[in-house]
């Protein structure tokens, strides 16, 4: 009976096991989300020097885990020699993260942070498009609808967001005329490379011919290092608008590089979780646990937060209906699986 009661305890800890790793994803996740906008605040003069740092930063980490992983005979060199000859798709995966990166935190710095995880996930579409061009995707009905969710559930929740900090005088706009929809339109505008960059590396993988997976960090390290080299080329221009602001190379907050410290470490936190999650359970969990931290990380910014301050609350009714369509929408189209490519299965 010892051993009954003994494997049935290890199966109780396996199912607690995704249960538990899902809570952190999405507590991680909307840490993330806010420390995001926090850091560009003191940073607001040195988006280009703050990207650079970041996508650094990530290539250290992923090509100290390639060589780990090189070292260990998981990565093999039938893998870096494929690789090597995709270059050119590389660089061009790098310049288009990079480039996505810059233009998304100069138009997030001057959006209120209620809405910033609202439009983030109209990525979807712009990746649904890229897949159409790119891969010749063809999308079942059910993505279209899951798709149409998620769009409608973002308008109707933005609505309440800006609604709500429009009339306020605890953030920065003070009227729906003042609203910042430029930045808006350009931060969803350039929602469109990172979507075009991650297809582009499902086309990577899926020309990879052999009997092991191509490994995900063979692809992720190489493309942060040209996306930190495309940042690095654009050192001088940033440093330059700095100038042209009045500012110096770097921002003189001491704390401006501890919020910046903060994101990086949390973001890589959060990439790690959502890729164990992945592992641990299935495309579908991973998407929807995501789903539920967009409404989360909104109302975080109703906190006291550093540099930010307490943002009022959406307007409770269409906030929660336009989450409640972002997650079923999010749900149907993670259900409808993966689409198919023309002439293909």
């Amino acid at each position: 009976s010892s051993a009954l009661s003994s494997t049935a305890e290890s199966g109780d800890k396996r199912s607690e096991f995704p249960i538990l790793l899902a809570a952190l994803l999405v507590a991680v996740s909307v840490t993330n989300r806010v420390l995001y906008k926090v850091a560009l605040v003191p940073l607001h003069g040195h988006v280009v020097q703050f990207s650079f740092v970041t996508a650094l930063t990530y290539a250290i980490v992923y090509l100290s885990t390639l060589f780990a992983r090189r070292q260990a005979g998981i990565v093999t060199e039938d893998m870096l020699r494929y690789a090597r000859k995709s270059w050119k798709l590389f660089a061009v995966i790098g310049l288009l993260e990079a480039v996505s990166m810059a233009v998304g935190m100069s138009a997030a710095r001057f959006m209120p942070g209620t809405v910033l995880p609202l439009i983030s996930q109209l990525f979807l579409f712009f990746q649904m498009t890229a897949g159409v061009l790119v891969l010749r995707k063809v999308y079942s009905v059910k993505h279209v609808l899951g798709a149409t969710g998620v769009a409608t559930g973002v308008a109707l929740a933005s609505f309440a967001a800006i609604q709500t900090s429009s009339s306020s005088s605890s953030v920065a706009v003070s009227s729906a005329s003042a609203f910042p929809w430029s930045a808006a339109i350009v931060y969803v505008l350039g929602l469109g490379l990172p979507a075009f960059a991650s297809v582009m590396k499902e086309s990577i993988f899926a020309r990879y011919k052999d009997d092991k997976k191509l490994d995900v960090f063979v692809v992720n390290s190489i493309g942060s290092t040209f996306q930190a080299l495309s940042l690095m080329l654009a050192l001088p221009l940033g440093i330059s608008m700095a100038a042209t602001d009045g500012l110096g190379w770097l921002p003189h907050d001491p704390y401006s590089w501890l919020a910046v410290l903060s994101y990086i470490v949390v973001n890589i936190v959060f990439n790690v979780t959502a890729l164990t999650l992945l592992r641990n359970t299935s495309a579908v969990v991973t998407s929807l646990t995501l789903s539920f931290s967009v409404p989360l990380a909104s109302l975080a910014y109703s906190l006291p937060l550093p540099y930010l301050g307490a943002a009022p609350l959406p307007e409770p009714m269409y906030f929660a209906l336009g989450n409640a369509l972002m997650i079923l929408g999010a749900s149907t189209y993670a259900k409808a699986g993966m689409a198919k490519t023309r002439g293909g299965s």
